[in-house]
């Protein structure tokens, strides 16, 4: 099992022996929730990746469903996907999902992307996410430009 980030480029980000956690008897998607979130900055430190979003809704105009997590790049405020997927998940229904996702997120407004951060930080940070981005990439970038 593998840790696989799908980009232009898709990278291997880390590889590791897997156990189901029902076989631990673990809610597994519950539990992988709250670990990722717990240990984002372990998983992607390599990455300028922040999480600005969990369970977020992107039905509408064909896409459906809500993303586990939203992250952005913030080197080039490009949106970031995280999806946590059981081992008995389909890969030809994951990529169509994917593309759905990615869909419906391409739509979301800068005002949308400001919402869904201020709602996941939930007051807790003091800079805006345009702030947040425009700080590492000297203000240049616009959120999603490469969708």
């Amino acid at each position: 099992m593998g840790l696989l980030m799908v980009t232009k480029e898709p990278i291997i980000l880390e590889t590791f022996n897997a156990q189901s956690l029902s076989s631990c008897q673990l809610a597994e998607v519950d539990w992988m929730h709250k670990w990722l979130k717990e240990n984002y900055q372990l998983l992607f430190e390599k990455l300028n990746y922040e999480l600005i979003g969990q369970e977020v809704n992107v039905s509408g105009s064909g896409s459906e469903g809500y993303l586990d997590f939203l992250g952005i790049d913030l080197a080039t405020g490009d949106a970031i996907i995280l999806e946590v997927k059981r081992d008995d998940y389909k890969p030809r229904d994951l990529i169509g999902q994917a593309i759905e996702y990615a869909a419906g997120v391409a739509r979301f407004s800068d005002g949308k992307l400001e919402q869904v951060y201020n709602e996941y930080s939930m007051g807790t940070v003091e800079a805006s996410l345009r702030e947040l981005v425009s700080d590492q990439t000297n203000g240049v970038t616009p959120f999603n430009s490469n969708f």
